[in-house]
Protein backbone atom coordinates (compact mmCIF):
# COMPACT_ATOMS: atom_id res chain seq x y z
CA UNK A 1 0.00 0.00 0.00
CA UNK A 2 2.85 2.33 0.74
CA UNK A 3 4.54 1.52 -2.33
CA UNK A 4 0.86 2.70 -4.20
CA UNK A 5 0.91 5.87 -2.24
CA UNK A 6 4.51 6.24 -3.48
CA UNK A 7 4.12 5.83 -7.09
CA UNK A 8 1.08 8.37 -6.99
CA UNK A 9 2.49 11.19 -5.26
CA UNK A 10 5.41 10.63 -8.15
CA UNK A 11 3.01 11.03 -10.78
CA UNK A 12 1.00 13.52 -9.34
CA UNK A 13 4.23 15.47 -8.61
CA UNK A 14 5.24 14.71 -12.46
CA UNK A 15 1.91 16.05 -13.58
CA UNK A 16 2.10 19.25 -11.65
CA UNK A 17 5.87 20.42 -13.06
CA UNK A 18 4.16 19.48 -16.53
CA UNK A 19 1.14 21.37 -15.60
CA UNK A 20 3.53 24.35 -14.40
CA UNK A 21 5.32 24.68 -17.54
CA UNK A 22 2.69 25.57 -19.80
CA UNK A 23 2.20 28.85 -18.61
CA UNK A 24 5.70 29.94 -18.87
CA UNK A 25 8.37 30.08 -22.23
CA UNK A 26 11.81 30.11 -22.63
CA UNK A 27 13.85 32.63 -24.29
CA UNK A 28 17.80 31.88 -25.08
CA UNK A 29 18.77 35.31 -25.32
CA UNK A 30 20.29 37.28 -22.20
CA UNK A 31 18.02 39.34 -20.19
CA UNK A 32 18.54 41.07 -17.27
CA UNK A 33 15.55 43.60 -16.40
CA UNK A 34 12.40 44.48 -16.57
CA UNK A 35 9.40 46.76 -15.65
CA UNK A 36 5.76 47.69 -16.66
CA UNK A 37 4.61 51.03 -17.56
CA UNK A 38 1.15 52.70 -16.55
CA UNK A 39 0.07 51.79 -19.90
CA UNK A 40 0.78 48.06 -19.55
CA UNK A 41 3.33 48.19 -22.08
CA UNK A 42 6.30 45.63 -21.00
CA UNK A 43 9.81 46.29 -21.29
CA UNK A 44 13.08 44.06 -20.96
CA UNK A 45 16.45 45.16 -20.79
CA UNK A 46 19.39 42.44 -21.49
CA UNK A 47 23.09 42.45 -23.23
CA UNK A 48 24.35 43.80 -25.83
CA UNK A 49 22.16 46.65 -25.93
CA UNK A 50 18.78 45.19 -26.08
CA UNK A 51 15.75 46.59 -25.32
CA UNK A 52 12.31 44.87 -26.48
CA UNK A 53 8.76 46.57 -25.78
CA UNK A 54 5.35 44.25 -25.88
CA UNK A 55 2.64 46.68 -25.83
CA UNK A 56 0.22 43.00 -25.84
CA UNK A 57 0.87 41.64 -22.27
CA UNK A 58 3.94 39.56 -23.58
CA UNK A 59 2.53 38.19 -27.03
CA UNK A 60 4.64 39.66 -29.20
CA UNK A 61 8.20 41.49 -28.69
CA UNK A 62 9.70 44.94 -30.65
CA UNK A 63 13.75 45.27 -30.98
CA UNK A 64 13.77 49.23 -29.86
CA UNK A 65 17.11 50.67 -30.67
CA UNK A 66 18.96 51.47 -27.98
CA UNK A 67 22.22 53.05 -30.37
CA UNK A 68 24.52 50.86 -28.02
CA UNK A 69 26.12 47.47 -28.12
CA UNK A 70 27.04 47.41 -24.32
CA UNK A 71 25.08 45.41 -21.57
CA UNK A 72 21.98 46.99 -20.35
CA UNK A 73 21.57 45.61 -16.77
CA UNK A 74 18.31 47.81 -15.26
CA UNK A 75 15.58 49.76 -16.47
CA UNK A 76 12.61 51.48 -15.06
CA UNK A 77 9.59 53.36 -16.13
CA UNK A 78 7.89 56.72 -14.67
CA UNK A 79 4.09 57.67 -15.33
CA UNK A 80 5.36 60.34 -17.73
CA UNK A 81 5.98 57.42 -20.36
CA UNK A 82 9.53 57.95 -19.36
CA UNK A 83 12.27 54.79 -19.05
CA UNK A 84 15.85 55.51 -17.73
CA UNK A 85 18.22 52.41 -18.40
CA UNK A 86 21.67 51.73 -16.92
CA UNK A 87 24.88 48.78 -18.24
CA UNK A 88 28.15 48.10 -18.13
CA UNK A 89 30.60 50.92 -18.48
CA UNK A 90 28.89 53.59 -16.59
CA UNK A 91 26.17 53.56 -19.79
CA UNK A 92 22.98 55.66 -18.92
CA UNK A 93 19.85 55.72 -21.24
CA UNK A 94 16.49 57.76 -20.90
CA UNK A 95 13.59 58.09 -23.31
CA UNK A 96 10.94 60.66 -23.25
CA UNK A 97 8.68 58.58 -25.73
CA UNK A 98 8.13 55.29 -24.52
CA UNK A 99 10.78 54.05 -26.04
CA UNK A 100 11.13 55.28 -29.47
CA UNK A 101 14.29 57.28 -29.19
CA UNK A 102 16.98 57.26 -26.25
CA UNK A 103 19.21 59.78 -25.50
CA UNK A 104 22.60 58.91 -23.81
CA UNK A 105 23.13 60.55 -20.38
CA UNK A 106 26.77 61.13 -20.44
CA UNK A 107 28.92 60.69 -17.01
CA UNK A 108 32.48 60.63 -15.96
CA UNK A 109 31.72 56.81 -14.56
CA UNK A 110 33.58 53.83 -16.14
CA UNK A 111 32.05 50.81 -13.40
CA UNK A 112 29.23 48.81 -14.14
CA UNK A 113 25.80 50.25 -13.34
CA UNK A 114 23.92 47.15 -11.86
CA UNK A 115 20.32 48.34 -10.99
CA UNK A 116 18.33 51.43 -10.86
CA UNK A 117 15.24 52.88 -8.51
CA UNK A 118 13.22 55.77 -8.14
CA UNK A 119 10.96 57.59 -6.12
CA UNK A 120 9.81 59.68 -9.14
CA UNK A 121 11.08 60.85 -12.29
CA UNK A 122 13.57 63.19 -10.67
CA UNK A 123 15.13 61.13 -7.61
CA UNK A 124 16.88 58.21 -8.93
CA UNK A 125 19.51 56.17 -7.79
CA UNK A 126 22.06 54.19 -9.09
CA UNK A 127 23.77 50.78 -7.70
CA UNK A 128 27.26 49.92 -9.64
CA UNK A 129 29.29 46.61 -8.89
CA UNK A 130 31.10 48.10 -6.29
CA UNK A 131 28.43 48.71 -4.14
CA UNK A 132 28.60 52.58 -4.81
CA UNK A 133 25.62 54.70 -4.93
CA UNK A 134 25.04 56.96 -7.27
CA UNK A 135 22.32 59.63 -6.83
CA UNK A 136 20.34 62.30 -9.25
CA UNK A 137 17.73 64.53 -7.68
CA UNK A 138 16.98 66.53 -11.27
CA UNK A 139 16.23 62.86 -13.20
CA UNK A 140 19.77 62.52 -14.88
CA UNK A 141 20.13 65.55 -17.01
Amino acid sequence: MCKFYIVFLLIFLSFQNLKSQQFWSKTYSTYSSCTISNDNTYYIVGDFGFIIRSVDYGTNWNLLNSSTSLNLNSIISFSNNSLFVVGDLGIILSSIDKGNSWKNIPINYKNNLTSVCSFDSLNILIVDESGWILKSKDGGI
